[in-house]
């Protein structure tokens, strides 16, 4: 029986250590394994970064152009009333250019905040609101001019006009995008 167990104990000698040689092996080929997956994901990661940024960017500055586009002064010099045209007509009119310009970036919230595009619909409806809440405040029978100067006079301050905030936000999003961009390089 001694010899069993003298037997087992040499045995145990050997193995023991290559036991904890083999799993020390399988630890560093996991460490391995693992630290190369993430190099891959890293280079994937920035290679997708790089090709996505130009495409925000893009979106960035198109959502902007659309705010700024409809702001109720740039809209008023940009959509020309016709000829017997009431303030009603031309307060349509107005809010027709918007929606069209809204659908014709709809598409720009894939690259933007879902944030920022809350900020951009909320700019679009309360812009809509202002328009329609003076056009009703009009006096009955007055003109489309009349009607512009009264959009014109309540956009005297800049924060008056719902794109302002908007525009600001977006701003201030571009800039917490570029900026790790410029300390990374």
């Amino acid at each position: 029986m001694d010899t069993v167990a003298e037997i087992a104990v040499e045995v145990l000698k050997f193995v023991t250590p290559a036991l904890f040689g083999l799993l020390g092996i399988k630890l560093v080929l996991d460490h391995q394994r693992k630290k190369d997956r993430q190099g891959q994901f890293d280079k994937i990661a920035t290679t997708t970064l790089k090709e996505t940024l130009p495409l925000r960017l893009s979106a960035y500055e198109r959502v902007i152009l659309f705010l700024e586009r409809i702001k109720p002064p740039q809209l008023v010099g940009r959509v020309a009333p016709h000829p017997e045209q009431t303030p009603a007509q031309y307060q349509l009119a107005l809010i027709a250019s918007i929606r069209e310009e809204f659908e014709h970036n709809i598409a720009q919230q894939v690259y933007i905040s879902h944030q920022a595009w809350v900020g951009v619909m909320l700019a679009r409806d309360e812009t809509i609101a202002m328009l329609r809440a003076i056009c009703q405040a009009m006096p009955e029978g007055a003109s489309v001019r009349q009607y512009q100067e009264a959009i014109l006079k309540h956009c005297n301050d800049p924060k008056d006009i719902p794109s302002y905030k908007a525009i600001f936000m977006l701003k201030g999003e571009v800039s917490r995008i570029l900026i790790p961009q410029a300390q990374a390089q």
